[in-house]
């Protein structure tokens, strides 16, 4: 055997593996899948030292009584529980080897906060867990797998913007050696009686906010400022460190604005909420902010509050160019403006926000729009919105909320075009909005990870509207990258939003796609008489018309159900029959794929000679680039699996390993854990029937590495298959 080096990652989970060199395989292998979500810590980060050790005495009573250490940080919004929280954790992060997950369960997305099922769904999916074993269980099921995937592990878990104790119950429930940090604005009191440690993380003192002024402001700002001018400052700041950096950003930005003259500002601005207010003015800081919002310019202003309509906190320079009727350099100025008056972040590749300013972070050009995607701070968010309703007419906040609608149709258009490959019945439309470049796969999967909240969040708007054509198009657009990345949840409820609205619109080709479409997902949980249903539906609804393209891609679904039902002879039909319609379309993919299907269930029938012809045919195309500049390595690597087992069928060994070795290395490079299980198996099979092979420990180690690979993502079911059909010997 020769070297493997096996190595890659997705979304942000990180894939460790070992070198494999001479004529061994791994032994016992599981999976090293490690996330590592944390965003980084604050550069700038004073005060909060009594919080601190708190936050370690709690995790010490913890560890001494070994149960998962839990807690709760409470505040308004602003206050900086999440900062705090991020400067705790990476003080301790050497603790936590087995990784971090961070994940925001605030009231974005389909059907607003995350519930405690969907929750699970996306750690136990950031753990490795196979997508749809988890999705085939129950919830008392999925809270055990939970369980069971964490048990034992130094793990990080921060679940940001908690809405209710029930949200993140089962979360609490998980591995014992597990450090779970639950930020919210709201008490959530069920979690503190015996399952939570609590801390108020209550506004700062002043002189704690000088402080951070002193560390975040330029120098030349705090040479020509006097002590009592920053006191003043820090004063107007109410202890908010939200406040502060946002008078950090602007002074930073502004050279003829000196820290006295916006003290003098906040505090006026201040003043005047409260007079208006006509009662204490509370912590919604609405006056101070005021302050910045004052400092704009007219158009600047506009936008802030047509920002306040967007359904998330975070946006791209599109969608700001979307909400302004396609005014590109609008927006750009304008979200300058905003940068440059801290109402809102730059947020890099990772998802890290630039709140720490210092003495190089004046240059806009370079800092706030390196990828053109901003975060807007809750408070801020707030005030925004508030702004929108008093001072914009329904009818332009209906065009607002339309022009969020087209871009996010029209992006998750692009992006499902491009990563999936296939064809789709949503076409872009010919006054589509701008959009960023999406040059590969990877690149429009990464635009639909960063906006999927949003698109779910524009599908519900057009649903209640009754507007049936964008829910239909970005159910049927996001389908690749939901089924990808294991949303079956969110998949289902979209699919079936997308045939309602596509039955409203009288559209049967778009219903029949996305019946094919709901029909897959029941395929992959294992409800395949279900399936047939839906694609049985999809293909009446194609015949009519005579619409061929929809007729293939229903016989072709058919064929899928039946192969995974075990009836190859049917599936090769519907195959046979999809054939002429797939000819038609002049899709060298689509026939490459056809032939990948049929030559599995022609393998299965012990007709696997038949099989090499159409498996080269298919593994040339896959190889060949395409329009989105890349190989389909993956239905590469799923052709040379089945190329292995056809040829360890006909009696060829050696090739047979060739062609597995190099599925596996590509399968490997994706930690595409279920399918490297799948070419364990095959490899197992050809080293128990060669007679040429050794002594039975290369057919071990693969059987083993297939069963483990199998339980390391919680798919128990194929791991007791495994030691079924290749026991030991």
């Amino acid at each position: 055997m020769g070297g493997n080096e096996i190595s890659g990652g997705a979304d942000g989970i990180t894939v460790q593996a070992g070198k494999v060199e001479g004529d061994v395989v791994i032994h016992a292998f599981r999976p090293a899948i490690v996330p590592r979500q944390l965003e980084a810590a604050a550069k700038r980060f004073v005060d909060r030292v009594a919080e601190r050790r708190r936050l370690d005495a709690f995790r010490a009573a913890a560890d001494n009584d070994g149960a998962p250490a839990v807690v709760v940080l409470r505040g308004l919004p602003g206050v900086g529980k999440t900062a705090l929280a991020l400067k705790w954790l990476h003080e301790i992060l050497g603790d936590y080897a087995d990784g971090q997950l961070h994940l925001p369960i605030g009231e974005n997305g389909l059907g607003g906060a995350p519930d405690a099922e969907r929750i699970l769904d996306l750690l136990l999916h950031d753990l490795g867990a196979d997508d749809t074993v988890a999705a085939t269980r129950d919830f008392d099921a999925k809270a055990r797998l939970f369980r069971s995937m964490t048990a034992d592990r130094r793990l990080i878990v921060l679940l940001d913007d908690a809405v209710s104790a029930a949200q993140v119950e089962p979360v609490l429930r998980g591995g014992s050696r597990a450090l779970v940090v639950i930020t919210s604005t709201r008490r959530l009191n069920e979690l503190t009686l015996d399952e939570a440690d609590a801390l108020d993380v209550v506004p700062m003192d002043d002189t704690a906010i000088a402080e951070l002024l002193t560390a975040v402001l330029p120098k030349r700002c705090t040479r020509a400022a006097s002590a009592e001018d920053i006191r003043r400052l820090a004063g107007t700041c109410h202890g908010f460190p939200q406040l502060a950096r946002m008078a950090a950003r602007t002074l930073s930005n502004d050279p003829e604005e000196t820290v006295g003259r916006l003290a003098a500002r906040m505090d006026q601005a201040g003043r005047e909420a409260d007079a208006m207010d006509d009662a204490a003015r509370g912590p919604s800081l609405r006056g101070e902010i005021d302050a910045f919002v004052r400092n704009l310019s007219p158009a600047a202003a506009h936008l802030y509050r047509l920002l306040g309509l967007h359904p998330t906190a975070e946006f791209d320079r599109w969608a700001a160019t979307a909400a302004l009727g396609g005014d590109a350099a609008a927006a750009r100025s304008g979200l300058t403006e905003l940068w440059r008056n801290g109402l809102v972040d730059h947020i890099d590749g990772t998802g890290t926000g630039d709140a720490d300013l210092g003495d190089g972070a004046a240059d806009i050009d370079d800092r706030a729009d390196t990828d053109g995607r901003y975060r807007m701070a809750e408070v801020v968010r707030d005030h925004a919105r508030s702004g929108a309703h008093s001072d914009i007419g329904a009818d332009d906040a209906l065009a607002v909320r339309q022009g969020y609608i087209a871009y996010y149709v029209a992006g998750a258009i692009a992006a499902g075009a491009r990563g999936t490959r296939r064809w789709m019945t949503a076409v872009q439309r010919d006054d589509a909005p701008d959009l960023p470049d999406m040059p590969t796969a990877d690149a429009a999967w990464m635009w639909m990870r960063r906006n999927l909240a949003a698109i779910l969040a524009v599908a519900e708007w057009a649903q209640d509207a009754e507007d049936h054509d964008p829910v239909w198009r970005i159910a049927e657009a996001s389908d690749g990258f939901l089924r990808e990345h294991g949303r079956y949840t969110d998949r289902t409820a979209l699919m079936e939003m997308g045939i309602r609205s596509a039955q409203a619109a009288g559209n049967a080709a778009a219903e029949a796609r996305l019946r094919n479409q709901l029909g897959l997902t029941l395929v992959e949980l294992g409800r395949y008489a279900e399936a047939a249903e839906e694609f049985s539906l999809a293909l009446s609804l194609s015949e009519g018309p005579g619409d061929g393209r929809g007729q293939a891609a229903a016989l072709e679904c058919l064929g899928i159900a039946a192969q995974r039902a075990g009836d190859d002879e049917a599936a090769l039909g519907y195959f046979d029959r999809a054939r002429p319609f797939k000819e038609a379309m002049g899709r060298p993919q689509a026939m490459a794929i056809l032939a990948l299907l049929r030559s599995r269930s022609l393998i299965s029938l012990g007709r696997g000679g038949e099989a090499l012809d159409p498996l080269a045919g298919a593994i040339d195309t896959f190889r060949t680039e395409d329009d989105a500049g890349g190989w389909d390595v993956v239905n590469e690597a799923k052709a040379l699996l089945e190329r292995g087992r056809a040829l360890d069928g006909t009696g060829e060994p050696e090739q047979a390993r060739i062609a597995l070795r190099r599925a596996l290395d590509i399968f490997a490079e994706r930690a595409l854990a279920y399918w490297q299980g799948r070419v364990r198996e095959a490899l197992a099979r050809v080293e128990r029937a060669d007679p040429q092979s050794d002594d039975g420990a290369a057919y071990r180690e693969h059987r083993d590495a297939a069963r483990d690979l199998y339980r390391g993502i919680g798919n128990d079911a194929e791991a007791e298959r495994v030691e079924r059909e290749l026991p030991g010997e």
